[in-house]
């Protein structure tokens, strides 16, 4: 994967640019109110991603939905019983939907 390394951010000169430390990567430059959000949003993604997996974060980006329907399925399939989950990785799962979820 060739990809930018390296923590993407946003900087505000003339215009909105998704920037690394190095290189500029996209620069709006006819900016909306929402753009700002947006690529506070691509910066946020990417660099998750990158943590995740720095040599293919597109694997990372992929597999989010799956991810995510995989942990919903555990906590809804443990529910009541705990099952085997000890108390620190039920609230561990719990944290990680709640975070997926914006809650």
């Amino acid at each position: 994967m060739n990809i930018t390394k390296g923590k993407w951010k946003v900087n505000e000169v003339r215009g909105i640019r998704i920037q690394t430390k190095n290189k500029c990567i996209c620069l709006l430059g006819d900016t909306e109110e929402q753009d700002e959000d947006n690529a506070n949003l691509i910066c946020s993604a990417v660099n998750a991603c990158q943590e995740i997996n720095p040599d293919n974060p597109m694997a990372v980006a992929e597999s989010i939905k799956e991810m995510y329907e995989a942990l919903k399925a555990i906590e809804q399939h443990q529910t009541g019983t705990q099952g085997h989950w000890c108390p620190d990785c039920w609230s561990i799962l719990e944290k990680a939907i709640a975070k997926a979820e914006g809650k």
